[in-house]
Parts: structure tokens; sequence; C-alpha cells
């Protein structure tokens, strides 16, 4: 079994080194890792996990969104069950879109250049 840093740990579910570390601090106790004097190390079992909160981070969830789902209902084991976490979560929004699924149509419909008030 090889041993990885933080750093390594990060690049290799596809996140910056800064990136990276902010979230597996915040996600430490759910992140398998030996501490061998000084240094934290990560195993390939690391990986999968953080892979896994990445997966939910991307379906638009918050830091604190995934904590409180891993706290009452563990580490998904596979991608059905990000799904369907990811399918309920997404339709529990009240239908709400996120930013980046609104912005092509208000920018064509900005793109008229009338003034328009916030509401």
């Amino acid at each position: 079994m090889s041993l990885m840093s933080k750093r390594k740990l990060s690049e290799t579910v596809g996140w910056s080194e800064s990136g990276g570390r902010r979230w597996i601090n915040y996600f430490n106790d759910y992140i398998p890792h030996i501490k061998k004097g000084n240094s934290v190390l990560y195993n390939e079992r690391s990986i999968d996990v953080l892979k896994v909160i990445k997966q939910l981070s991307e379906s638009g969830l918050t830091q604190k969104e995934i904590h409180h789902l891993i706290r009452e209902k563990g580490i998904p084991k596979d991608i059905s069950e990000i799904s369907q976490i990811t399918k309920n979560v997404n339709s529990n929004l009240n239908d709400i879109p996120l930013s980046r699924d609104i912005m092509i149509p208000f920018l064509q419909v900005i793109s008229d250049k009338k003034s328009y008030t916030s509401s």
C-alpha cells in the first residue's frame, strides 16, 4: 500500500493543493489517514473517500451540507448511492436552478441593453 501527502492526495482527486487541503482538513475525521511522527499520510481508501466528497461538492452541495449528510448517513458506497443522494438533495431545493444553469438565459435577456430592476 503506497502512502501519500495531502498535496499528492489533492492532485490525485483533481483539486489544487490549496483547495484539496481545505476539503481534507474539513473532512479530516472521515478521510482515512496514518500519522507517522509529525506527518499525516493517506492511502487508497483516502482517495476513494475524497472522490466521493468531490462528487457531492460538484453536484452543488456545500461543505456543511456534505458534512451533515456524512455524519447522518456515512460515506456513500458507490456512484448509484451518490446519484440517489444528489437527486434527493437537488429535488429538495424547490426547483431553484443553480447559477450556472441560468447564466446563459440571463445574459440573453439582458443583451437588449435595457435597464432592469433586481426584482
